[in-house]
């Protein structure tokens, strides 16, 4: 690996229970040569009060904007980034130790490639949310918090739909595709998705259904341009 700086950008919206669990598993990355970028989505809780204690590390910041959304959050971290690598994580998921070190290691392999995911495997944190419907088992984790991209790549793609609260991801992973970009799977599972019960991309009411609509029409449009 030739030590290109990876920006991480971390999403967290009222995540004073769990985000010092994500930003411990950034730190502790095999592979070092990281900024972390903070992004508060409008936390109403301590979440500004725990971010700020992390900000004395060289290589850590924290910004905090107006309610957005969880795609606004993770467009602000990317427009305030200088690494040559972005990868993203929620606030209340944890990375493998080794997650940055094999991905880039893929890139090394192939600099042909764009962007690199992983496996991923959810696990519930009590047994409210045990009761859930999730997979349980690992899958492919075609989602932000599983992938390592080039930030020139990212930047072919654009940034992610704000309109869209939920299901925001789906219209940029199929930009990516109709893009062309070059794209890799690892067969290790490096991104841990923790199910509590009040995860943003799990909902049951009706504007939850609307905002999953709404991205399979942005989809739609996309491939009818």
């Amino acid at each position: 690996m030739d030590g290109s700086t990876v920006s991480v950008i971390v999403a967290v919206y009222n995540g004073e229970n769990y985000l010092s669990q994500a930003l411990e598993s950034v730190l502790k990355q095999s592979y070092q040569n990281i900024e972390i970028i903070i992004v508060d989505d409008g936390s109403t809780d301590k979440t500004a009060e725990l971010a700020k204690s992390y900000i004395d590390r060289a290589n850590v910041q924290y910004i905090y904007q107006a309610n957005g959304g969880h795609g606004a959050a993770l467009n602000t971290g990317a427009s305030n980034a200088n690494g040559e690598y972005l990868s993203f994580i929620d606030h209340d998921d944890i990375w493998d130790l080794n997650k940055l070190q094999l991905q880039l290691d893929s890139f090394t392999d192939d600099p042909s490639l764009d962007v690199v995911f992983s496996h991923q495997k959810s696990f519930a944190e009590n047994k409210a949310a045990e009761r859930l419907s999730f997979a349980k088992d690992p899958v492919p984790g075609y989602m932000p918090g599983s992938m390592l991209i080039r930030a020139s790549s990212f930047l072919k793609v654009g940034l992610f739909n704000t309109e869209i609260r939920k299901g925001y991801f789906f219209p940029w992973y199929d930009r990516l595709n109709l893009l062309g970009l070059k794209k890799m799977l690892l067969p290790e599972l490096l991104y841990h998705r923790r199910v509590h019960g009040q995860n943003i991309s799990i909902g049951r009411d009706n504007k939850d259904y609307k905002d999953y609509f709404s991205a399979i029409r942005a989809v739609r449009r996309q491939r009818n341009q």
